[in-house]
């Protein structure tokens, strides 16, 4: 299998973990969250098919604490800064991404739908300067 193939697998793998994620029972996670709304599952969804053109897969997803769904980018092998990222989808229609190293306080942002593109630009800003593409 080609490495397009894999690559293209493993975010349509992502997207079936999502939709699964509103499956979840009512306080079925170990915080005891509601599961992902509707409007959080296909928030996501959205937002990793912006992210299947330019290759970078979250390194974990998983339903919000709050209600949701989070994708998180951790820091990679020899990332001196320690750059992390992770955006959520929350039920309440809101979607925020937070930026973080060993330097600064994080950084929040809201993203807007209509606007999946600039999100996706800032968070690869974010994680390539030091290395994680």
């Amino acid at each position: 299998m080609g490495k397009l193939t894999e690559w293209v697998e493993e975010f349509d793998e992502a997207a079936d973990a999502v939709r699964r994620m509103g499956e979840m029972p009512q306080g079925g996670n170990t915080e005891g969250a509601e599961p992902p709304s509707q409007w959080a599952i296909d928030a996501a969804i959205a937002f990793l098919n912006c992210l299947k053109g330019n290759g970078r897969i979250p390194s974990r997803i998983a339903p919000c604490v709050e209600g949701g769904v989070t994708m998180v980018w951790e820091p990679v092998d020899g990332d001196t800064e320690r750059r992390y990222a992770d955006v959520e989808f929350f039920n309440t229609e809101e979607i925020f991404m937070a930026v973080s190293d060993v330097k600064s306080p994080p950084a929040i942002y809201e993203i807007r739908p209509d606007d999946w593109q600039s999100a996706v630009d800032r968070l690869y800003n974010w994680l390539c300067a030091n290395g994680y593409a």
